[in-house]
């Protein structure tokens, strides 16, 4: 993931209880749309990496997947699966997968690809929903 900051395991999973926090992030941009986030992402080179992030969240076992990914590396020498403020991208497509439950709360969740300058990669994109009893 070129140009992306690289951001310790630590840091990655204290980051994303704020990028989950944030009480309403609606629909993800639509194609073509351009787009500068000011919030912290989960971001990963390839879908079935976030996939994966995906299944962890359901299991409730996201804290240790995202320490799994951020210590592989990619060809580029960074982590293959990071949370990280981004750059400015353009959202190229959208792929709604419904209603995760984690910590108690319902995210209604989207696996967006984007591109920047220098790499193509995707992001899961959360609108948090209210505490639930699950």
């Amino acid at each position: 993931m070129s140009k992306l900051s690289g951001l310790g395991a630590v840091v990655a999973v204290s980051a994303l209880g704020m990028m989950f926090a944030i009480p309403s992030r609606a629909y993800p941009p639509l194609s073509t749309s351009f787009y500068s986030p000011t919030t912290p992402f989960v971001v990963c080179d390839t879908r079935d990496q976030i996939s994966a992030i995906v299944a962890a969240m359901k299991a409730q076992k996201l804290d240790d997947k995202l320490m799994e990914l951020g210590k592989i590396k990619n060809a580029n020498n960074e982590p293959v699966c990071l949370v990280s403020v981004i750059g400015p991208v353009v959202f190229e497509s959208s792929e709604h997968i419904g209603l995760v439950f984690y910590e108690g709360k319902a995210i209604n969740m989207w696996v967006s690809r984007v591109s920047n300058a220098n790499t193509e990669f995707y992001l899961l994109w959360g609108e948090g929903g209210e505490s639930t009893s699950f």
